[in-house]
């Protein structure tokens, strides 16, 4: 279940996702005076592909960096909380610790308008995660390997019990996705 926003304005019906650039891009747009980019798209990580993992400069988590898994909520949790790796206690990450990959987009990224985090996971706090343009952009840090997709997280909606949020990173759009769906699955360590 993907959720979408409309609003009816002078007899003219706005969907959101479909509208390009929304706050977002490298066109430099703004929304509400945040400006686009925010984080250097490269600049953030450190990888080390033998190892299989990346290190965020910006909040110290470490990301799986293998051929992603696509996978059930269910068995993307029981696969991160057992992946043998580095040596460190992985597990499915939460929305917030998702948000923190999103690169040149600021509505969506951790600072951003979108209100969805691991403190807010109703619907109604969706009002501003439709993401950016779906140009085939990428909006994750470059040195991230394998398929920009959507990703699930370990946050169950608070509204729907049978779904989770996930985020799609060809549009940074978040989405409330069927806990039953496959979907692909990026494993973290946080350091705790």
């Amino acid at each position: 279940m993907r959720t979408r926003h409309f609003w009816l304005v002078s007899g003219v019906i706005f969907m959101m996702a479909l509208v390009p650039g929304f706050g977002c891009g490298s066109g430099g747009e703004t929304d509400g005076g945040i400006a686009d980019g925010g984080m250097d798209a490269g600049a953030g990580m450190d990888c080390s592909f033998d190892a299989g993992y990346c290190v965020d400069l910006n909040t110290g988590y470490w990301w799986q960096n293998q051929h992603e898994q696509y996978m059930k909520w269910l068995d993307g949790v029981n696969y991160c909380t057992n992946l043998q790796l580095g040596g460190k206690q992985w597990h499915l990450p939460t929305i917030s610790e998702l948000r923190s990959l999103i690169r040149d987009c600021r509505l969506m990224q951790t600072d951003g308008k979108c209100s969805v985090t691991d403190g807010c996971l109703i619907d109604l706090c969706d009002l501003y995660c439709v993401g950016c343009s779906d140009t085939g952009s990428c909006y994750w840090d470059r040195n991230l390997s394998w398929y920009c997709t959507e990703y699930i997280s370990s946050s169950t909606n608070n509204t729907y019990s049978n779904t989770a949020w996930s985020i799609d990173y060809k549009s940074a759009g978040l989405y409330s996705e069927n806990k039953g769906s496959i979907k692909a699955v990026r494993c973290v360590y946080t350091g705790h």
